[in-house]
C-alpha cells in the first residue's frame, strides 16, 4: 500500500509539478474542445419527455387532444415603462403583435387589443353580435376599459396583473399533424403494452391463487 501510495506521489510531481505550463495547456485544449462542441449540445424540454409516460393527466390531455384537437403556443409578457393603457405603451404593443404575426410559424395572435369588451361602454345584449368593442375601437372608452380589465374575471389574473402593469400575448402555432399522429401512435401503442402488462400480471396472480387452493 505505501509504494503503490509512494509511486502515485512521485507520478504526480513529475507529471503534474514539474509540468505546470503543459498542464495548464491541456486544460485549456479539453476546455476549448468542450466549449466548442456544446453548440451540439441540444435538451429535450417537451412534456413527453419532463412527464412520465404513464402519468393519468398526460393521458387525459393526450386523449383530449386527439379528439378536439389542439395549439401549440407560447406565452410572452409585456411590462411598459409607461401606463399599460396609455397611447405609448399600447402603440409598441400594437407593432409588437403585427410583427409577430408576420412570422412564418405563427398563425394568430392574442393580446388585450383583441379582447371583447362589454362595459366599455356598456353594450345592450340585442347588439352584442355587431357592436363589440376592443381597445382598437374609435370609439372605446379607455377608462371604463381599464376598470373592466382590472375587475373582469374573464380577464384579471389572465390577460392583465392585479396592477395593471404586465399583460400578456398568446403566440400561437401551426399544429403538426405528422408530429401528432405519431404522437398519438405512440400513446396507443404504450397503452396497448401497458394493458398486457395488466393482463399478464392478474393471470399470474390468479394461477397463483389456483395453486395455493
Amino acid at each position: 500500500m505505501t509504494t503503490r501510495h509512494s509511486l502515485t506521489m512521485r507520478l504526480y510531481d513529475s507529471v503534474i509539478l514539474q509540468r505546470p505550463g503543459i498542464v495548464i495547456l491541456c486544460l485549456l485544449a479539453i476546455v476549448i474542445f468542450l466549449g466548442y462542441q456544446a453548440k451540439n449540445f441540444k435538451l429535450d424540454a417537451s412534456n413527453e419527455t419532463l412527464i412520465i409516460e404513464t402519468d393519468e393527466d398526460l393521458l387525459y390531455s393526450r386523449l383530449i387532444k386527439s379528439r378536439y384537437g389542439g395549439h401549440d403556443y407560447l406565452l410572452l409578457t409585456y411590462s411598459p415603462t409607461a401606463d399599460l393603457f396609455s397611447d405609448e405603451a399600447l402603440k409598441k404593443l400594437t407593432r409588437l403583435r403585427d410583427e409577430l404575426k408576420r412570422l412564418n410559424r405563427v398563425t394568430s395572435v392574442v393580446s388585450i387589443l383583441d379582447a371583447p369588451l362589454l362595459e366599455s361602454p356598456p353594450v345592450p345584449v340585442k347588439e352584442l353580435t355587431t357592436s363589440i368593442q376592443t381597445l382598437e375601437s374609435p370609439t372605446v372608452d379607455r377608462n371604463l376599459a381599464t376598470i373592466e380589465f382590472k375587475n373582469s374575471p374573464l380577464y384579471q389574473n389572465l390577460l392583465v396583473s392585479p396592477d395593471l402593469k404586465t399583460t400578456g400575448l398568446q403566440v400561437k402555432f401551426p399544429v403538426d399533424e405528422v408530429y401528432q399522429g405519431l404522437l398519438t401512435r405512440f400513446g396507443n401503442l404504450s397503452n396497448s403494452k401497458r394493458s398486457k402488462r395488466n393482463s399478464k400480471s392478474i393471470e399470474k396472480s390468479e394461477g397463483k391463487s389456483d395453486m395455493r387452493i
